[in-house]
């Protein structure tokens, strides 16, 4: 087997290396044997038992390099490494493994499947190291108090099983990502999964996705798309790009979330390569998310959450309702996930009269939204409504250094609120250790109410913190955010 033909190598074969760590008598086997070689790690004994002693200590040591170093901040991407060396290294069982890390069984089975898809990444990369650094895939979004919908997930995962093309669509606030990030990580325990979300300014049009795809396809092994796109930047063939794309793409069953579509909506190439893609490739799967309808493919509207299941994500958010509030909440927010989200945090500090007034007085979803920020808002003190407001100028995930650096607060400081927003669902904190905001909507509520003054003097730190970091695309933006 040559050094290239290493990076055919599945994330299975990874798992199935795994689960055999403790036991390294059985890691002796050809795939294995040619990754030892590609890296001149081969022992000179042939034994079964040597190769794979040698075997195992390479595996381990690949499992150390996704631990981040101190420069890295605070908690970055350190839980692939902690469930990798929990579950394989030291070996503990399922159960015990998600108390030791502080997560759910259910949850330590979708970060396994995530870690075990970095740590693929890693060993394939190894025979091209000359060509870059490691490819790190945007991992499948974590959703915080995420309901689950059996009902709804199991319709979206039958339309998808008869249809390539999917169109997941709903108004902002109905739990689109959060459904089908539970479908991709159930769908990831057994074939590759790539998360594309388009985000405003940044990733918007097809050229964007199809660099993200070459790089996801050179760590399978495919790098002819990511070659090109290198090699043509800043104008290449979009006909020679798709030509690539789904050529390699034939190797398998797979699946492509493209999250937040909305945002690409003028780039007609997205649609067009899903639709041409799906059609011409019977093993893959394309789901589309978004705020509208496109054309093409089978469509789901996502629809709002019943009564008992507004009635369950209170209880989930601790508020205990009996069948009456929770109706009223129900119709209230008309059962928008968000929307109840925000409603759980609220009704922890409302008194009874304010929650009748409330309930009885608005009607409207943005009339609703804005009213339940703005009374979490007023339970904030003016340090932590200082940081929210520095937050809410990052268009993207945001670490504590990063929001210390520009809100002008120490690490200690920044985390102590973090926590606090955290609590009252304003912002969530990924297990990587980043935070970013509850919701789209959030942020821009905080943004918009931002004085001008104050909103030029937050871009400016944050423009100098992207510079010194390297970003020069994200500090420009925020350069040209403070001119205007």
């Amino acid at each position: 087997m040559s050094p290239a033909a290493v990076l055919t190598l599945s994330e299975t074969d990874v798992r199935r290396w795994l689960s055999l760590l403790r036991q390294p008598d059985r890691l002796s086997d050809p795939d294995l044997a040619a990754l030892l070689h590609a890296r001149g790690r081969m022992p000179a004994a042939s034994s079964p038992i040597a190769v794979g002693n040698a075997a195992r200590d390479m595996l381990v040591q690949a499992i150390d390099r996704l631990r981040p170093n101190d420069a890295a901040g605070p908690k970055q991407q350190e839980l692939p490494y902690l469930v990798l060396k929990t579950c394989f290294v030291d070996g503990a069982k399922h159960v015990s493994a998600a108390e030791r890390l502080g997560i759910s069984p259910r949850q330590l089975t979708r970060e396994r499947a995530r870690a075990i898809r970095l740590l693929h990444a890693e060993l394939t990369a190894v025979a091209h190291q000359d060509e870059g650094p490691t490819y790190r895939p945007e991992p499948i979004p974590a959703i915080a108090d995420f309901l689950d919908r059996p009902g709804v997930r199991r319709s979206l995962a039958e339309l998808l099983a008869a249809h390539h093309l999917v169109h997941v669509h709903g108004p902002k606030g109905i739990g689109k990502t959060s459904l089908v990030a539970e479908l991709a990580a159930q769908t990831a325990q057994r074939t590759p999964v790539l998360w594309h979300r388009f985000r405003a300014g940044v990733s918007m049009t097809f050229g964007a996705f199809a660099f993200e795809l070459g790089e996801y396809l050179r760590a399978r092994g495919r790098p002819a798309l990511a070659a090109y796109m290198g090699e043509a930047l800043p104008a290449p063939d979009l006909g020679i790009v798709s030509r690539l794309a789904i050529r390699d793409l034939a190797d398998g069953p797979q699946l492509l979330v493209l999250d937040d579509c909305h945002v690409a909506a003028d780039d007609a190439g997205i649609g067009g390569f899903a639709e041409e893609a799906t059609l011409r490739l019977p093993e893959l799967r394309v789901v589309m998310v978004g705020r509208y309808r496109e054309p093409g493919g089978a469509t789901f509207p996502m629809p709002p959450m019943t009564r008992l299941e507004t009635q369950a994500l209170l209880a989930q958010l601790g508020v205990r309702t009996g069948p009456v509030m929770a109706e009223t909440v129900h119709a209230w927010t008309e059962g928008l996930p968000h929307l109840v989200t925000l409603a759980a945090s609220w009704l922890k500090a409302a008194a009874p009269d304010e929650v009748a007034e409330g309930t009885s007085a608005l009607t409207q979803q943005q009339e609703v939204q804005d009213f339940l920020l703005s009374a979490i808002s007023d339970l904030l003190d003016s340090a932590d409504r200082a940081i929210l407001d520095a937050a809410s100028v990052f268009r993207d995930r945001f670490t504590d250094a990063s929001l210390a650096f520009v809100s002008e607060q120490t690490v200690g400081t920044v985390q102590d609120t973090s926590r606090r927003l955290v609590r009252r669902h304003l912002a969530s904190r990924s297990r990587g250790g980043d935070v970013a905001f509850f919701h789209a909507s959030v942020r821009e509520y905080f943004y918009a109410r931002l004085t001008p003054r104050r909103r030029r003097e937050i871009h400016e730190r944050a423009a100098e913190w992207y510079a010194t970091e390297g970003n020069v695309g994200e500090s420009a933006y925020h350069a040209r955010q403070a001119e205007s």
